[in-house]
């Protein structure tokens, strides 16, 4: 009867949500099919009607997607980008310009995440992986110490 009052409602949905309505009536007093039968009878029966075809409604509507619960991407800002990683580059093997391009990079609001990443794609030449602005800063902090260790065994 419910299938044929609620046409988008597909059985395994139907299904769901009783079990889950079972579970919130509380568990049965024993394990038989006709205790849980009677403890979903009378959660339906304290339910109103206008808030059980609510909950077939959400059940017809079926599962959100991911384009649904996740926000947009937001847009790359290239010009930070480009404006810190040629910093860097700038600052070539010494310490005091390196460690002034980084500090700006650290304080500026601009840089998140997602510039922090190709700032670092760009001074260190491939692609780097990090959750956090504080990994991306060290990463690349690292890298600029290994480049002017070899360089400084060149001379």
């Amino acid at each position: 009867m419910i299938l044929k009052t609620h046409p988008n409602l597909s059985q395994k949905a139907l299904i769901s949500g009783l079990t889950r309505m079972a579970e919130a009536a509380g568990p049965p007093v024993n394990n038989n099919s006709s205790a849980r039968r009677d403890a979903s009878l009378a959660f339906l029966k304290r339910t109103p009607s206008l808030e059980f075809d609510h909950f077939l409604d959400k059940l017809s509507s079926g599962p959100k997607t991911m384009s649904q619960t996740t926000k947009p991407k937001s847009e790359l800002r290239e010009d930070v980008v480009k404006r810190h990683s040629d910093a860097l580059k700038t600052a070539g093997y010494e310490s005091k310009a390196f460690e002034s391009a980084l500090s700006n990079i650290e304080t500026d609001r601009e840089v998140r995440l997602l510039e922090l990443k190709h700032i670092a794609e760009a001074y260190i030449g491939a692609a780097q992986r990090f959750k956090t602005k504080t990994l991306g800063l060290k990463i690349i902090e690292q890298t600029f110490d290994q480049r002017w260790k070899l360089e400084m065994r060149r001379s």
